[in-house]
C-alpha cells in the first residue's frame, strides 16, 4: 500500500505541472502584448509634446511670423527645450528687426549723397553739352553710369 500512496501524488503532480506549463505558455504572451502595449501608450504620451514642438516648429517659416512656440507643462526637460527654442526664436526675431532697421537706415543713408552726386554729373554734364566730347565728359558718363547702377 506505501506504493500506492506514493505513486497517485506523483500522477498529480504531473498533471498540475502540464496544466501549469499550459497555462504559462498562454499567460506569457498575452503578459508580454499587454506591457508591450502599455510601454508604447506611454512612450506615445511622453513623446507627444516633442511632436506638438516639431509640427509648429516647421510652421513657423521666416522670422516676420509672430507665432511662438507653444509652452509644455511640467519642469522636465522636455518643457525646458520648448521655453529654450521660444526663447531663441524670439532672440532671432530681435535681432533680425535690427538688421532689417540698419539696412533701410543705411540704404536710406547711401541715396541721398549718391542722388546729389547724380545731379551734380547731369549739371556737369549740361555744361559741356556745347563742348565737343571731352575727356572730362566720358568720365563723367561713365561716373553717371555706375551712379545709376548704385540707385
Amino acid at each position: 500500500m506505501v506504493a500506492r500512496t506514493a505513486a497517485a501524488p506523483t500522477a498529480v503532480s504531473s498533471a498540475s505541472a502540464a496544466a501549469g506549463v499550459s497555462a504559462l505558455g498562454i499567460a506569457a504572451p498575452m503578459l508580454v502584448a499587454m506591457v508591450a502595449g502599455a510601454g508604447w501608450v506611454a512612450i506615445r504620451a511622453a513623446l507627444r509634446p516633442v511632436d506638438l514642438l516639431t509640427r509648429e516648429t516647421a510652421m513657423i517659416s521666416s522670422l516676420d511670423s509672430p507665432k511662438r512656440l507653444p509652452a509644455v507643462a511640467g519642469g522636465d526637460e522636455i518643457a525646458r527645450l520648448a521655453t529654450t527654442l521660444d526663447d531663441m526664436l524670439g532672440r532671432l526675431r530681435v535681432s533680425f528687426d535690427r538688421e532689417r532697421a540698419f539696412v533701410d537706415d543705411a540704404s536710406h543713408e547711401l541715396r541721398t549723397p549718391i542722388a546729389v552726386l547724380r545731379g551734380d554729373i547731369d549739371l556737369a554734364l549740361a555744361a559741356l553739352a556745347d563742348a565737343e566730347y571731352t575727356e572730362t565728359e566720358q568720365s563723367l558718363l561713365a561716373a553717371r553710369t555706375q551712379v545709376v547702377r548704385l540707385t
